[in-house]
């Protein structure tokens, strides 16, 4: 079986936090999770790159419907998001 793995950190509030976190996904998934998000993102007119520090409040009900759905789509045992936050 493969997996593709996608991880990233940052940090915030001049490095008091660190976040670490990541995602797994089977590579016979992956189509379909690519799929999925984008259209969603399609259907909510999302089509730049997602950044947290480029929310207004226009937009911030977008960005937490994102949300949801990926953590919906994370429900369903199709891909495994984990995080670590370092204080």
């Amino acid at each position: 079986m493969i997996y593709h793995i996608y991880c990233d950190e940052s940090r915030q509030t001049k490095d008091r936090f660190m976040v670490l976190r990541g995602l797994v996904i089977e590579e016979s998934e992956l189509d379909r999770v690519n799929q999925t998000l984008l259209g969603f993102r399609m259907a909510e007119r999302m089509r730049g790159e997602l950044k947290w520090t480029k929310v207004t409040n226009q937009y911030l009900r977008k960005y937490q419907r994102f949300i949801d759905y990926f953590f919906a789509l994370n429900n369903t045992d199709v891909i495994h998001f984990h995080s670590i936050i370092h204080h």
